[in-house]
């Protein structure tokens, strides 16, 4: 048989900036319990070691710290050209553009916040050689096929 509880309880949700925070009270006496910040993350992919999302601690996160963590930038990233995508208060992704060459301790975007997107832009050397790579693999079967099929005629006329 269910029996009703003598206790009734309300959550309620607080949220301010990027913390959420869970208040709970009964009816008998206002008893407030917090709960941990809901789980943070934040993506990094590009030219990085260790492409991936990673977690943001309770102490904050630098666009350094962050690169560090990701095993640090390939020999093909650019450092002046690290985008971020932050989402903002309406919803919309917007891409910000780093130097990390020049000092951003400044900068808005040095703090790594939750659900921020650090893409590492390719450098040239790097795109070229990938289109390079994808024509030469064109001309090496159509080469392939040429070559295979010229000597399968030859050997047929003989």
């Amino acid at each position: 048989m269910y029996q009703k509880s003598k206790y009734s309880f309300n959550i309620f949700i607080f949220v301010m900036g990027s913390l959420l925070f869970l208040f709970m009270t009964s009816c008998n006496n206002n008893q407030f319990y917090t709960t941990r910040p809901v789980e943070k993350t934040y993506y990094i992919t590009g030219e990085i070691t260790n492409p991936g999302t990673y977690e943001i601690p309770d102490t904050s996160v630098t666009i350094c710290d962050a690169i560090t963590k990701a095993g640090d930038m390939t020999v093909f990233g650019m450092r002046n050209k690290v985008k971020i995508y932050r989402l903002s208060e309406n919803n919309k992704r917007s891409k910000h553009v780093i130097n990390l060459n020049q000092d951003i301790s400044n900068s808005p975007y040095y703090t790594i916040k939750s659900g921020d997107i650090i893409y590492i832009t390719p450098n040239k050397m790097r795109t070229e050689s990938q289109k390079i790579g994808r024509k030469s693999t064109l001309w090496v079967s159509l080469t392939s096929f040429i070559i295979s099929t010229g000597t399968f005629l030859l050997g047929k006329l003989k």
